[in-house]
């Protein structure tokens, strides 16, 4: 069995891009995991897009 992580890119309104920044499931649940899976990381990914987005950051999902 093996785990999944996201990454993302921060693209700045100057046309830089960021490192990429890579995540996994401890954003859904808010404390250390060890495994896991593609479900626990879209819903990390959807967490962070409503984080961005609240604070008036433009976010696009793609795969």
């Amino acid at each position: 069995m093996g785990s999944w992580a996201g990454r993302m890119k921060i693209c700045k309104l100057n046309g830089k891009t960021s490192r990429w920044i890579e995540f996994d499931g401890t954003v859904y649940y808010k404390k250390m995991v060890y495994i896991t899976n593609e479900e626990i990381i879209d819903k990390s990914i959807n967490i962070l897009m409503n984080e961005f987005r609240s604070r008036g950051i433009q976010c696009n999902k793609y795969r």
